[in-house]
């Protein structure tokens, strides 16, 4: 049962689903990536003369049937090129790329590989349509083309209905990526989400079951005036990109976290078993949307299948009004 902490009468709490936010955050990046991996493969193939590129620029949306246009470009695709803005726009989402600029170092188109020595993006905005049907599961992840990017850079990355109200940004994203038609690699070199500057390593077989491996860190920045208390997190990957093991672990100042999850991104219920133990969990020291708290406890989630179990024993030290950037709980047990 719960315990909330007391609220004058007349408070009305909106609650906002921000973990669903997170989520749709990492996975449409790499839908990003991969859109724009195959609208350029397309346009390479489509066009072999200077002529014939601008063009298919002037004639995109109409060829695509609005899926893709491109404004104000300039340069050659097969070198250096650059767009004010980008749009794919499928039946499930809405992407916008602001300040498209990429240098390609080489290609080839038996086989076909692409070497960009740069890609840059001023802003990159992701918006899911509402009520969109839903996307078959994915069976494989190969690409028409081997891609390598030495340098990826976005200086602003949002998801939400609106530009200017997303519910979840990430700035300063910088990564090196190599995408074959065996593997791909992801090396991001930095990323900052609120006041956490985020690691990463992550390799996936493109074949099914696309098997994973990889390892992510996040630390809070050096004078994060938002940081209440420094934190160091870090995770290990492996398993299946349907089926995530993940093994983390979080050490602060008086905290500590062990969890070990399986994570189904693409399910209705993504977390599927969850095995956790806390001590004096303080969220906002993470994130500092998320409110202040002081929690220890366990938590057993195994959902995958029947018979299902939830056990969850943790108390809040720190219980609160939600106005108040606070949990209005004070023990949970289920």
């Amino acid at each position: 049962m719960t315990s909330p902490a007391p609220k004058p009468s007349g408070t009305t709490v909106t609650r906002k689903p921000r973990g669903r936010a997170r989520r749709i955050a990492a996975w449409s990046l790499g839908t990003v990536i991969v859109l724009l991996v195959v609208v350029v493969v397309a346009l390479l193939l489509a066009v072999q003369s200077n002529t014939g590129e601008r063009l298919l620029l002037q004639r995109i949306a109409m060829l695509t049937g609005g899926i893709v246009s491109i404004e104000e470009p300039s340069g050659e695709i097969r070198g250096d090129f650059a767009a004010r803005r980008v749009r794919i726009a499928t039946a499930a989402s809405t992407i916008d790329i602001e300040g498209l600029r990429y240098s390609m170092q080489s290609y080839q188109l038996r086989p076909l590989q692409l070497h960009f020595k740069t890609v840059h993006a001023d802003r990159v905005h992701f918006a899911s349509v509402a009520n969109a049907p839903k996307s078959p599961p994915l069976t494989h992840l190969q690409l028409p083309a081997d891609v390598a990017v030495d340098a990826l850079s976005i200086s602003t990355f949002t998801v939400g209905d609106t530009v200017a109200k997303p519910s979840r940004t990430v700035t300063g994203i910088a990564a090196r990526l190599a995408l074959t038609q065996a593997e791909h690699t992801i090396a991001l070199t930095s990323a900052r989400m609120e006041q956490l500057d985020i690691r990463a390593e992550l390799k996936v077989a493109a074949p099914a079951p696309m098997g994973l491996s990889g390892s992510i860190a996040a630390s809070t920045l050096a004078g994060a005036a938002e940081a209440p208390t420094p934190v160091d997190v870090n995770a290990t990957l492996g398993g299946t990109l349907a089926a995530i093991e993940v093994d983390a672990h979080l050490v602060a100042q008086k905290q500590a976290v062990d969890a070990r999850a399986v994570v189904r991104p693409f399910a209705d219920a993504p977390l599927s078993t969850l095995n956790a133990r806390m001590a004096n969990f303080d969220a906002s020291s993470v994130l500092a949307s998320l409110p202040r708290t002081d929690v220890t406890g366990e938590a057993v989630i195994a959902i995958e299948r029947a018979p299902y179990r939830i056990e969850i024993k943790a108390s809040n030290a720190l219980p609160g009004r939600a106005d108040q950037a606070q949990l209005p709980v004070a023990n949970l047990t289920a």
